[in-house]
């Protein structure tokens, strides 16, 4: 008797699905499978271009921090500090006495050098030097111009007294801000 109450127990614990049980047929699954795919298609693109800005725009800080950071040693040091840009290679220099190169393919997302895309004159610097005052060595503002493979432009620009800013190029308007 007692494995006849052991058997009912088990038919009423593990009963066949029936009709009206809750889940998921397969073909709905597959439906939301096809549907999380259409939507990723059209994700793909999106990321992949906020990837490229945000590799740019980690590329303009860098610079930017860079520029700061020699300017801060020139100050400190009292001496002469410089940033050579390569534009061939792609890659800048931040002199003596940080002695370091970076090169702009570690950034990703097509990160480079750029000449100017407003049409002006194109005065991309190959060297901005520091005095031990922080000024900049030049009586004109530098300008460096960076973009990606979306054709993001930015700008950093030194000015005489060392001030150092970023700018966004924004073609439309032929405009930066």
């Amino acid at each position: 008797m007692k494995a006849f109450s052991m058997i009912s127990e088990y038919r009423r614990n593990h009963r066949p699905v029936v009709a009206g049980a809750k889940g998921f047929t397969i073909i709905e699954l597959c439906v939301g499978m096809v549907v999380l795919a259409i939507m990723a298609a059209f994700a793909a693109p999106q990321i992949a271009r906020y990837s490229r800005n945000v590799s740019l725009r980690n590329a303009i800080y860098q610079i930017s921090g860079d520029l700061h950071t020699v300017k801060t040693q020139a100050v400190r040091g009292q001496v002469l500090c410089a940033v050579n840009f390569d534009n061939v290679a792609q890659q800048y220099t931040l002199g003596a006495p940080l002695n370091r190169t970076i090169d702009l393919d570690d950034f990703g997302g097509g990160v480079a050098f750029t000449a100017n895309p407003d049409g002006g004159a194109d005065v991309f610097t190959p060297a901005i030097q520091f005095t031990p005052r922080g000024m900049s060595n030049s009586i004109v503002t530098n300008q460096i111009y960076v973009t990606n493979q979306d054709n993001t432009i930015f700008r950093i620009q030194t000015s005489p007294t060392g001030a150092i800013s970023i700018d966004r190029y924004n073609p439309g308007s032929n405009s930066w801000s």
